[in-house]
């Protein structure tokens, strides 16, 4: 909302984080622990997409269900003749 205090962060390689259903397009999670999942519309996670990362664990904290995502491949690979 306009006005209000934001806190954004930068995705790096293997960075994890947890989400709830909430958190993924129409409240589809992945159906299993090793799934890929991609970015979707509106800021969300698409559990049947790929490109940016796997989920990597299902936690379950009192009436929370926790996705973890594990960010896959962000970085560009150095060349070979860079520093030459």
């Amino acid at each position: 909302e306009a006005g209000q205090i934001v806190r954004g962060y930068i995705l790096r390689s293997r960075n994890m984080f947890s989400v709830t259903k909430e958190g993924f397009v129409g409240g589809t999670v992945p159906s299993a622990v090793g799934k890929a999942v991609g970015i979707g519309t509106g800021g969300k996670i698409d559990a049947a997409g790929t490109g940016l990362g796997t989920c990597v664990a299902i936690e379950t904290a009192g009436r929370y269900t926790y996705y973890t995502i594990r960010i896959g491949k962000t970085e560009a690979t150095a060349s070979a003749s860079e520093g030459d």
